[in-house]
């Protein structure tokens, strides 16, 4: 479960890293386009987050932005549930996050 919620975290990061561009961001992640098409169908479901609309897409980046994965680790490691806003929102509490390196 732990694995999954790592992976809808990093889909997320690649997608909107790449502008909304399903083929860049999955390259970006090492998967297959249609792979990452499924993982981000997952993400909006799971996460609750309506990836058409631009003003959760940006609440989305910031949150990624401003909890970096090394002080996610971080904080997992004294408690329990993260006060990351993201991983709340995401509903992906206690998770450490990866983002996408371009």
């Amino acid at each position: 479960m732990r694995h999954l919620r790592v992976l809808l975290v990093h889909t997320l990061s690649c997608w909107l890293d790449a502008f909304g561009d399903v083929g860049a961001a999955s390259a970006m992640a090492y998967v297959h386009p249609n792979t990452f098409r499924y993982r981000l169908r997952r993400v909006a479901e799971v996460g609750e987050i309506n990836l058409d609309d631009p003003g959760e897409r940006f609440a989305a980046m910031l949150q990624l932005r401003l909890h970096p994965p090394g002080a996610m680790r971080r904080s997992t490691a004294t408690s329990q549930h993260s006060s990351a806003p993201l991983e709340h929102h995401l509903k992906i509490r206690g998770t450490p996050r990866i983002g996408c390196a371009t």
